[in-house]
């Protein structure tokens, strides 16, 4: 795809996490190599370079296939939400039961949901249409340095999309950015349930912004059978990130999810 033709997709993507990009700004950014500075064209060039590089080699053909630009998801409103009680921030390997959790914390006690991923989820569907992390999606990758037809899962997708060409080749905190500006349309008033807290940057901001950490702990085979179909590699910097975040709950979240419900309601009937 012509970068032409790419340009405004681009633009709309980054705008995501840095707001309208001025091609002569500068931007600080963080890649796996190192914080430094860049012009707001070689943000757009990186961005666009990247996600045919580490992702898929015709990610712009898709988008521009399907003529969309992503929108930046709407904030939930602010809940009513019994006083003292906290945000919260799930986090632990897939299959761990965190969105359940976040669920119920939704449906019980009525936090808003929240997911750092929701950005993310809208740039890849400029290509696929709303992704599932159990179904395949092609894409043509480099193998070996040679061009390849591959499928891959839904959670490969975000996986490389997010981390393999957005944060590695980007910006280490652009989703967090991106976030960020979800949160603060918000407001204060709003209590939050997050399920995909992996990296020590998102439970960094998260704890400053008054969430507390809740670690789903489960066996592998446990959380391998509960999505057989979609098990994405374990060694994938998403899955190993989480193992770092210092909680401040730890649940077994290997049985039924009722227990570790009650588990975690009665925490918060102490911390509140």
């Amino acid at each position: 795809m012509p970068e032409s033709a790419a340009g405004p997709v681009v633009a709309a993507i980054a705008a995501l996490a840095f707001g309208p990009v001025a091609p002569d700004g500068a931007y600080a950014v963080s890649p796996a190599s190192g914080p430094e500075t860049i012009t707001g064209r070689e943000l757009l060039a990186r961005l666009e370079a990247a996600m045919a590089e580490r992702l898929d080699r015709r990610f712009w053909a898709r988008c521009a296939a399907r003529g969309d630009l992503p929108v930046q998801p709407a904030p939930a409103a602010a809940r009513a939400v019994a006083p003292g009680l906290p945000s919260l921030a799930f986090t632990g390997g897939q299959g761990s039961g965190k969105s359940t959790l976040a669920a119920l914390a939704a449906a019980r006690l009525g936090h808003a949901r929240f997911s750092w991923a929701a950005p993310l989820r809208a740039v890849v569907a400029l290509a696929w249409g709303e992704v599932d992390k159990e179904a395949r999606y092609p894409l043509e990758r480099l193998v070996d340095g040679v061009p390849a037809e591959v499928l891959a899962t839904g959670r490969e997708v975000l996986q490389w999309a997010g981390t393999d060409a957005v944060r590695e080749r980007v910006d280490g905190d652009f989703w967090l950015r991106a976030g960020a500006r979800l949160l603060a349309a918000a407001g204060p008033a709003a209590r939050w349930a997050n399920d995909d807290t992996r990296f020590g940057n998102e439970a960094a901001a998260l704890r400053a912004a008054g969430f507390r950490i809740v670690r789903c702990e489960a066996p592998e085979a446990v959380r391998r059978a509960r999505i057989a179909g979609a098990f994405a590699d374990p060694g994938h910097p998403s899955e190993r990130g989480w193992q770092a975040i210092e909680p401040d709950l730890v649940l077994d979240t290997a049985g039924d999810p009722e227990d570790a419900w009650a588990a975690l309601a009665a925490w918060l009937g102490e911390a509140a």
